[in-house]
């Protein structure tokens, strides 16, 4: 007996149907949206990583050039100032014996540190004292960083150098971190409180700890894609078994519904 309708038994060819007609494919459907949520996921993912990896590494340097600060602004007071308070001289850094023992305390203080420059500021924002000669007796250079330092307060600023899509990709060709802080009279050992005195203006290279960040960011990009793509694999494999299971069932029901059909009839 005809029907008015022809049933196509799994693995067998339908006929061509309208566009307006097409079954939703399930599959199909799944695979193009878990692809695109994925790859969102994973810059997501990424880029959230990579920001706070690049933050944690800007405030340990900032940290480490503050520390080294810190132990500067104790030598300076107690083997410099100190020592001139009581002997009544002035600060005169012009002078070759005050320069020379200003120097040897800075060099001393610093050695063995990733410091790549050094400029110490008086609070006319004259530089007194720097690694480079050439540097010494400039003033007004130190801008807004000199100036917050001046009123008690520290800052820091990343610089990078290389091309745009070094910078934008994150691994540019050099990295440097400049940090600003307050020279303080120590009132005690434990207490730096006292007025301030003069601004430091530390450089720190950081381009290699940079490098090594970006490695390990490629690292985990490569193991969230990994991770991801198998996922997506296992996902489509769940749905694709689950369509077809899908599909069985409603020929089934459908051929149920034709035998019924040629009964009644």
């Amino acid at each position: 007996m005809t029907t008015d309708r022809q049933i196509n038994e799994p693995g067998q060819s339908s006929p061509p149907l309208d566009e307006k007609t097409k079954p939703f494919r399930l599959y199909k459907f799944f695979t193009l949206t878990s692809f695109f949520f994925i790859l969102v996921g994973t810059i997501v993912l990424s880029s959230l990583n990579m920001h706070w990896a690049r933050k944690m590494q800007f405030s340990k340097s900032e940290d480490y050039a503050l520390l080294l600060i810190s132990n500067l602004n104790h030598q300076i007071f107690r083997q410099f100032m100190v020592p001139l308070s009581v002997t009544g001289e002035k600060t005169r850094l012009r002078e070759k014996h005050q320069f020379e023992r200003f120097d040897t305390i800075v060099r001393g203080t610093l050695h063995g540190f990733n410091v790549e420059r050094i400029n110490i500021y008086n609070l006319k924002n004259i530089i007194i004292y720097s690694f480079d000669e050439e540097m010494r007796g400039i003033k007004d250079i130190g801008g807004t960083g000199y100036q917050n330092a001046a009123i008690g307060n520290h800052t820091s600023e990343l610089e990078q150098s290389g091309g745009f899509w070094q910078i934008l990709l994150g691994f540019p060709k050099e990295i440097r971190i400049t940090t600003f802080a307050p020279l303080h009279a120590e009132e005690s050992l434990a207490v730096t409180t006292g007025p301030v005195f003069g601004v430091v203006e530390i450089v720190q290279d950081i381009t290699d700890d940079y490098r090594t960040i970006f490695k390990f960011q490629v690292l985990v990009v490569l193991t969230i894609m990994l991770v991801m793509g198998i996922l997506f694999i296992v996902l489509i494999s769940v749905v694709k078994k689950g369509e077809e299971t899908i599909e069985a069932r409603a020929w089934e029901r459908l051929r149920l519904k034709e035998q019924l059909l040629s009964l009644i009839h």
